[in-house]
């Protein structure tokens, strides 16, 4: 996936150009630069939109899991949000203004996460084909 990414920035910073990773690495090492030197200064931020996007979508389905918290997290002490806001529900009573306001608190990480990362995750999920 990387090296299409390269492939993909090389062609968008050369207005049609299209420079592959081996053309990269190779002229980096002409120039006297180690692989690791290669790696961290050409391959890796040519994949970090890729890699903030990846990292993003894991978080949330992470974020979001309902399930298997419920099944595992037996202790009060290591349930997650979700389940927290599943306990303002009861049999009798809904506690709404309850479950809204922690369905803020719950919210402003994601948001935290996301706002800053926002140009990686759009730049990320163009250059991938993700769709829908």
């Amino acid at each position: 996936m990387c090296r299409d990414k390269i492939k993909d920035a090389g062609a968008d910073e050369n207005a049609g150009h299209n420079i592959s990773a081996d053309l990269l690495t190779e002229s980096a090492r002409i120039d006297g630069a180690g692989w690791f030197q290669i790696f961290f200064r050409i391959v890796l931020p040519l994949c970090t939109p890729i890699c903030i996007t990846a990292g993003l979508m894991v978080f949330m389905e992470h974020w979001n899991s309902y399930l298997w918290p419920l099944l595992i997290a037996r202790a009060d002490t290591v349930r997650t949000v979700q389940i927290a806001l599943s306990d303002f529900r009861t049999e009798y009573e809904t506690m709404w203004s309850y479950i809204f306001a922690g369905a803020v608190v719950a919210l402003t990480v994601p948001l935290a996460l996301f706002f800053p990362l926002q140009k990686y995750f759009v730049q990320g999920v163009t250059h991938s084909g993700i769709k829908g």
